[in-house]
């Protein structure tokens, strides 16, 4: 897909989003989000997202946070 310009995962297990980003060149940057206190940018829209606003409702089990 020609179009696609980031990819994420959201864990349900542990406060973790992974993003692919995808680059001019057609290159892929990985990058991993952890813990509550991260944000998520979004950069093909220009906007973030705290962490703590995803997960909000989720209760994890204490080692997962």
């Amino acid at each position: 897909m020609e179009s696609l310009q980031e990819y994420i995962l959201i864990s349900q297990e542990k406060a973790t989003v992974e993003q692919y980003i995808k680059r001019e060149d057609g290159n892929w940057i990985y990058r991993e989000t952890i813990g509550t206190d991260g944000a998520l940018i979004f950069y093909s829209l220009k906007a973030a997202l705290g962490l703590k606003h995803i997960y909000d409702l989720v209760e994890f089990e204490e080692e997962n946070l």
